[in-house]
Order: structure tokens, then sequence, then C-alpha cells
């Protein structure tokens, strides 16, 4: 009901998005699978959204430059929730509402326009739509509830996300260890590495993923599944020593997303085991602003150790300067009090390379002047030439 795709303008600007989905059902074109939804009930429509991997970083775009996916001239329809659906569609839950502000900021104009229209009226109601294509044909109805783990285990490697999920959860709330042999078949030998993940996640759900599986899955072919594997292995850092030298390899991984899980996950390991892992990664991609976000949000006050590995080495590099930095404005944001005097007194000793002194006081910099991070766009240069240093002393 008066709800259409609408090709001949796009929104500029968000004020109510929410619900954000990602496709992953089975019975619209295949270009929508691994797009996100978005609804924005104040404008009356739902976007579309294509994400894309350049190479370093996800980067995002509508998918109409002069429209949107969904737009309606109806006041009342007010998109409030978007999900996959059971049948390989996609579900809209219209709040269908006139009025959505608050009592507040509703003018004395607003209120006659809401009146002269009856936009407060009807209350109580709502409505769902089903979003589907000319060619689509509805999957069959799910009937998992009460199906056998077997044919949980096989539901897996269902084309529809949401039969995969609702078969994961079923699997690990009944807590049948029966299954535990076809899921480590299925982690290692299933051909989508969807499958492999969701068999993944499953094991880690019974409490029956043993590291060695965490281990043979860190050189999985799929990135996706190396990334789940960084990330269940961090339960297991605290009491595995075996775990630790998988996890410091995957430091060398090719895939930026896979290195940003590292570092994240770097922060579950012993502390002694953490500085190290910490100023290997920053030394190799330590100009890889995500990277080094992850890692140090895990440092938990270990910012210092890490410098002082890092300093260790006298040859300059990008990585190296920038993480220093990025460092050193960590401790002095973060009031450690005795750590920044410690770092000052680095800056100001002559003994040390000019590069490790200007990349300290350009830490400093950005945490008292509120300068922009290094390697950020903000910023002009990443880098303080040397004779910055010497002029200040």
């Amino acid at each position: 009901r008066n709800v259409t795709g609408v090709q001949t303008c796009a929104l500029p600007i968000y004020t109510a998005v929410n619900s954000p989905v990602v496709y992953r059902g089975d019975r619209l074109p295949k270009d929508l699978y691994g797009n996100v939804f978005v609804a924005e009930p104040a404008a009356n429509v739902v976007s579309r959204i294509i994400v894309e991997d350049d190479g370093t970083t996800l980067q995002s775009r509508k998918a109409y430059g002069k429209g949107e996916f969904l737009a309606s001239t109806d006041e009342r329809f007010r998109p409030v929730y978007l999900s996959s659906a059971p049948d390989g569609t996609l579900s809209i839950v219209d709040f269908y509402r006139g009025v959505i502000e608050h009592h507040d900021y509703i003018t004395e104009y607003l209120r006659d326009a809401i009146a002269s229209r009856k936009l407060e009226e009807p209350r109580g109601l709502g409505r769902i739509y089903r979003v589907m294509h000319q060619t689509t044909q509805r999957g069959p109805a799910p009937s998992l509830a009460g199906a056998p783990g077997a044919t949980l285990v096989r539901t897996l490697s269902h084309p529809n996300g949401w039969w995969r999920d609702t078969a994961q959860r079923l699997l690990v709330e009944r807590g049948d260890k029966a299954v535990v042999p076809d899921l480590t078949a299925l982690a290692t030998s299933a051909p989508e590495a969807t499958t492999r993940l969701h068999a993944l996640w499953t094991l880690d759900g019974l409490s029956a993923l043993t590291p060695e599986m965490i281990t043979r899955a860190l050189d999985d072919r799929s990135r996706d599944v190396r990334v789940s594997a960084v990330r269940l292995a961090e339960p297991l850092l605290s009491t595995n020593a075996a775990l630790q030298p998988a996890i410091v390899r995957a430091i060398g991984d090719q895939d930026w997303n896979v290195r940003a899980q590292v570092a994240a996950t770097i922060g579950a390991m012993v502390p002694d085991a953490r500085i190290q892992a910490a100023a290997l990664m920053l030394d190799r991609h330590g100009d890889e602003p995500v990277t080094v976000d992850a890692l140090i949000s895990g440092l938990q006050g270990q910012e210092l150790a890490v410098i002082e590995r890092l300093t260790t080495a006298t040859a300059q590099t990008p990585m190296r300067e920038q993480a220093i930095a990025v460092l050193a404005g960590t401790v002095v944001k973060a009031n450690q009090d005795a750590a920044a005097r410690t770092l000052l007194d680095w800056a100001s000793d002559d003994k040390r390379p000019a590069w490790q002194r200007a990349a300290i006081l350009q830490g400093a910099e950005v945490a008292l002047l509120a300068a922009a991070m290094p390697g950020s766009r903000d910023r002009k240069s990443t880098r303080l030439n040397s004779s910055h240093v010497s002029e200040s002393r």
C-alpha cells in the first residue's frame, strides 16, 4: 500500500536510522546478498547499502545514486525493524504512526498540521511487509524445533542464513554432545565457509571446541573462518600456551581483517606475551589505524612497556614512528602520570635517536593539543622532522 521503489531522490541525512540488517536470504536476487539495509522512519524510507572490501578496510556506498531501495508517500509509513525472513525474503515492520516526535519537539505549526490530518490516529496498529522479487518463489516453512540433532547439523549448510542461525541456536540450547563428531567433520571439511563458521561456533557453544581445532582453523582458506578462529582462541590463551604462538603467527596474515582481529585478541594474552606480541604487531603494522586502535584497546596500561620494546630498534620506519606516537598519546591522555614522566625523560634524552624522541613528542601533541592522530586523514603530515627536537632543546 503506497509503498514503492523510488529512483527519483535520495535522502542525504539520516536522523532516526535503525535496525541495520545484512541480507542473508536465498529468495531475492543474488546481488542483494550481503547488502546492508537500514530503516529510516522519520523519512519513510528503507535504504540499501553495498559494502565492499578495498583490501585495507570496508567501504560502503548507497546502491542508488538518486534514490532509495524503498520509499513511501504515506506519512504513516514508519519502518522500525528489518529482518531476513525464514522464507528467504526480507521483512519490514512498520510502526504505522503519523506522529513519532516527542511532545517537547512539536511546535504549534506541527500541532496544527497533526490535528488537520488526524495524524495522531489510528493507534495500536502496525504493518509487516514482505519484500519479494517478481521471480521470487518463497521457501518452505521451517520446522526445526523438534528436528533431531543430525537434521540440525545438516541445516548448518542451508543457503538461508535464518535457517543456519536457528539450527545453531537449537543445537547449543539442547547441549547434546552426541552431535560433536558431525560438527567436527563439518568444521574441517565442509565446502562452504559459512558452514565451517557455524560448525566452529556451535562447537564453542557446546564447550567442545579444542585448541587443535582452532589451530587448524587459523590456516583455513577463508579469511572469515580465520577471523573467527582468532576470536575463538581468546578464552583459552591464558591457559593454553600452545595457542599463543599460533596467534602470533597470524600477525603475518595477508588479510587486514584477520590482522585487526589478532590485534584485538592480543589483549587476552598473559601480560608478558601480550607485550611481546603487541610490539611485533606494531613493528609490522603500526601504520594501520584500525589495527593500532584494536591493539591499544587491550593493552591495559602496558603502553609504556610496548614503547620501550619498540625503541630498542634504532632503525626508523613509518610503522614504528606512528606506533610510538599513538602509544605515547594514549599514555598522556590517560593521565598515567608516572609513565608520562618517563616518556618526557626519554624525549629529552640526547642519546636516543631523534626520530624516537620526535614520535614521543608527537604523541604528547595529540593528547594535549587535540591534534589529529598519526595516520589520520586530517593530519597533513604523520611525521615530525627530527630538527624539531633539536630546536626545542
